[in-house]
């Protein structure tokens, strides 16, 4: 019995061990869900985000849950939506591309010029499903950006993106962080404060998607078969996708497409989609839509100080997620876009 004793203690002090050498290598915090907002879900407010598994950073979530730099927003400001690339809690919040771009318009600390309300996991046919609910919270925005990484998506994704949320103000990140239900106060507390076990869980399961319909849980592109590119119904479903934005949205839309880089001998070469590339440009300027391609600027960046957008120290260069020289890269566009829109108006 003692033996068992000291081997469960020598498990429990170990597992104590592992788990705080984590905590300064890869703590997240929980999520909060919800039915009514711009995204499925919020980070927890004014929590804490350390990672060292891609890139390096430490990142405090504001009060509504997103990764912006303490600042209230009692002027008029640039609305960023996005997915994880935008999100950037691979990189410092100094050096991420809404911060940066803040200061290039002129913002501070105190008062933003640039809000930041990207997420993980939010493509752009989920941006479109919460963009009604995201303009009708942040309701003083001058201009959006909506970021992209890829010009292809399912023509199902669109079509169901056009049944948009309603926003509710009890979705909130001020709302659900005094309103925390003792079950999601738990789990958020499990995932920040025991990182080891999350970490671990990601990792073995990251290339499982359990569905209904996937019992064995593959994920879409190790069970996908070839189909054929139905050009029509792609361009029909993007254009209504598109003019939903605009008509709900009198001022400036931006997208940001910011396309994958290769290698091939001493160079680096820009990836797009040949398929969908031109419908996507094609539907974005019918609608008075911007469609800012930053591949261009990432081929100077290579050409001038062989700057890679993509990749980090502790990664393969030129893959994963934006680095701090592609947030600066596309800080600089975007800003040199605003000021001409700017001027126009």
């Amino acid at each position: 019995m003692k033996r068992f004793l000291k081997i469960l203690l020598a498990l429990f002090g170990s597992f104590i061990c592992v788990n705080m050498i984590c905590m300064f290598y890869y703590s997240a915090p929980g999520d909060i869900y919800r039915e009514n907002g711009a995204t499925k879900s919020i980070r927890m407010p004014d929590s804490f985000y350390i990672n060292a598994h891609e890139g390096h950073s430490f990142i405090h979530f504001d009060k509504r849950g997103y990764n912006n730099i303490r600042g209230e927003l009692d002027c008029s400001y640039v609305l960023i939506m996005g997915s994880s690339h935008m999100e950037a809690t691979y990189v410092s919040q100094k050096q991420n591309m809404s911060t940066r771009l803040n200061y290039l318009l002129g913002g501070t600390n105190d008062k933003l010029r640039v809000y930041n309300i990207a997420h993980a996991g939010n493509p752009f046919p989920q941006i479109v499903k919460g963009f009604k609910a995201g303009i009708e919270e942040f309701s003083h925005s001058s201009a959006i950006v909506i970021e992209v990484y890829t010009t292809s998506y399912s023509v199902s994704d669109l079509r169901e993106s056009l049944h948009q949320i309603e926003y509710h103000p009890s979705s909130s990140g001020e709302y659900l962080k005094s309103n925390l239900k003792i079950r999601q106060k738990f789990r958020s507390w499990i995932i920040g404060g025991v990182p080891f076990i999350k970490y671990v869980i990601g990792r073995q399961f990251e290339a499982v998607d359990f569905q209904p319909e996937n019992p064995f849980g593959l994920k879409n592109d190790m069970i996908e078969t070839e189909r054929t590119f139905d050009k029509e119904a792609y361009s029909l479903a993007l254009g209504e996708a598109m003019s939903l934005l605009r008509g709900e949205y009198d001022n400036p839309i931006i997208i940001l497409y910011h396309p994958e880089v290769s290698f091939r001998g001493s160079g680096m070469e820009i990836v797009r989609d040949n398929d969908t590339y031109d419908i996507f440009e094609n539907v974005c300027r019918e609608n008075g839509i911007v469609f800012l391609d930053t591949g261009n600027a990432f081929l100077r960046a290579y050409d001038e100080r062989h700057a890679v957008p993509y990749g980090f120290h502790n990664t393969v260069i030129g893959y994963g997620h934006l680095n701090a020289e592609g947030h600066e890269i596309i800080a600089n566009e975007l800003f040199q876009v605003i000021k001409g829109l700017q001027e126009v108006q």
